[in-house]
């Protein structure tokens, strides 16, 4: 029975990017407050997100950085090395930046096969979108998985225009969203936010103490806000994790 139309799976992703614990803990909280699964794309250590090895509502994912001056690595091995010793059994992916190239892709394929979905694709407002597989010539394969909607990209794009409008999709195939731990905590609606912070701070973001960023959290509508709105308005047998949605799209169509 193929899935209804308005009745899509939504899958809650989060680019860790460097967040501290504290953000990090704020989008948990909430996700254990709705019981809704989540996938997390590490970054860095932290003991706080190794205590969330066992946890029910989380996947792991990487989100190595292969951009120039990258605290991972110079080369893709040691940017990989220094992911995958994060979260050493994870099957998912989301580089920074949203780094991508064929390079990459088949590097992928040939040294890291443990590496089965790909989410570095983002392609906003679009409904029916379908996963695809990348494929070399041994036929190993990778299933890369398109996203929609990303909170930074979102503040950027709706910068003159009314942010508190719907983010979910009223029909579709699936929907994925991207979440940062630090506009969740900061529930940013702007990104002068966050800029205005590391500007104050001026050391890594990680490392910085709750008090110093409780002044920039903001009580008007924001990113917080939005995913409050979204879980609290949709029902919780929606909610899947992000490595699910091939499978439910392709057996969706079976009988």
């Amino acid at each position: 029975m193929e899935l209804a139309k308005s009745n899509f799976p939504i899958a809650l992703t989060f680019d860790i990017d460097w967040a501290p614990d504290f953000a990090i803990r704020k989008i948990v909280s909430i996700l254990e407050e709705h019981n809704v699964p989540g996938t997390l794309f590490l970054t860095h250590p932290s003991i706080f997100v190794e205590s969330l090895k066992d946890h029910p509502l989380i996947e792991f994912g990487i989100h190595p950085n292969f951009l120039p001056r990258s605290s991972h690595g110079q080369s893709l091995d040691e940017v990989f090395d220094y992911v995958l010793n994060l979260c050493p059994n994870t099957k998912a992916i989301r580089t920074h930046g949203l780094f991508q190239n064929s390079h990459l892709y088949f590097h992928i394929l040939k040294n890291y096969p443990q590496i089965q979905y790909d989410f570095s694709l983002y392609i906003p407002d679009n409904p029916y979108l379908t996963p695809f597989t990348f494929e070399n010539e041994a036929n190993n394969s990778l299933i890369r998985i398109p996203y929609q909607w990303e909170d930074d990209l979102f503040l950027l794009s709706q910068a003159n225009s009314n942010k508190n409008k719907p983010i979910l999709f009223d029909h579709g195939s699936y929907q994925i969203f991207d979440f940062h731990p630090i506009h969740v905590y900061l529930n940013s609606h702007s990104l002068s936010q966050y800029e205005n912070l590391k500007v104050k701070i001026q050391s890594s973001l990680s490392c910085i103490e709750e008090f110093e960023a409780q002044s920039y959290v903001s009580e008007r509508y924001g990113v917080c806000s939005q995913l409050q709105t979204l879980m609290t308005n949709t029902t919780m047998d929606r909610f899947v994790f992000a490595t699910q949605i091939p499978y439910l799209l392709s057996h969706s169509m079976d009988l």
